[in-house]
């Protein structure tokens, strides 16, 4: 149960490996989801610092908001519609089935379709505000879906012996080698965004494929380290995971500009009031 597991979460790692890539981590996705924009929706600058600043904003919410957990996360092998290859992507679906499970096995994509959908009521109305608040909001979302620990059952390793994996690779891995991550940050082709379910969907899948990776890293790594985590273990995890890593950073970054750019074509185009 997801209770539970929150609550063995929150006592066997640190605050800041709650965050879906630790603070900085969203915070330069954020940066560079804005930065990859197209020319043609460039933000001003009160936008661009208030959606980093505050990308984190929605793991702060945690403490006061119950509701804001489960959309951080989906255990989307927890479905045996998913196991199976015949996966039920509609949330009412999922609820007339599984009831209270569907909360408790995390809510993330359609926290992010809710909250794509406020953003492009937020760019109709023009209301600066709301603009920012929806984006940095989406922000957070668009970076957990491509962080694996927050797709997946096995999410802290506590399924396979590995407890603590979460921190490890998110955020002390992760901190310790953002310059190289931010270096290697490319832009990507902005495709177009056919259907919102289905493509937030497919990062989740992409990223729950990712965690066989990760698992076998931290394995090696541990290994070959004396079974410490020691300054040599987080050198091996590094240099087993960085090539993903740096990819999914890339691609949470391009796919961010390309879903707030589907959000300002749906409403209109609007112009940026300061």
């Amino acid at each position: 149960m997801r209770s539970f597991k929150s609550f063995f979460f929150i006592l066997t790692i640190t605050a800041t490996s709650i965050f879906g890539w630790g603070s900085q981590g969203h915070k330069l996705i954020a940066q560079k989801g804005v930065e990859l924009l197209p020319k043609d929706m460039a933000l001003p600058a009160s936008y661009a610092s208030f959606i980093v600043e505050h990308s984190v904003d929605p793991d702060n919410r945690k403490s006061q908001d119950k509701t804001e957990g489960p959309k951080h996360f989906i255990d989307i092998d927890f479905y045996t519609e998913y196991i199976n290859g015949a996966e039920i992507l509609d949330q009412q679906q999922l609820l007339a089935k599984y009831k209270d499970t569907v909360t408790k096995q995390g809510l993330l994509p359609w926290a992010t379709i809710a909250t794509y959908n406020n953003l492009v009521a937020a760019l109709k109305a023009g209301d600066p505000a709301k603009i920012k608040l929806y984006m940095a909001d989406l922000a957070h979302y668009v970076g957990d879906a491509h962080q694996p620990m927050h797709t997946i059952l096995n999410y802290n390793g506590q399924l396979s012996g590995q407890r603590n994996i979460h921190a490890r690779y998110e955020s002390d891995m992760v901190d310790a080698n953002l310059t190289a991550i931010s270096k290697n940050i490319l832009p990507i082709s902005l495709q177009p965004i056919d259907d919102l379910n289905t493509w937030i969907f497919s990062i989740i899948h992409e990223s729950n494929c990712l965690q066989q990776v990760l698992f076998s890293a931290d394995k090696i790594s541990l290994a070959n380290s004396g079974n410490s985590y020691n300054d040599n273990y987080y050198r091996l995890m590094w240099f087993y995971t960085k090539f993903v890593t740096i990819d999914q950073f890339t691609k949470a970054s391009n796919r961010l500009a390309q879903v707030y750019y589907k959000a300002w074509a749906e409403a209109g185009k609007p112009k940026f009031v300061e």
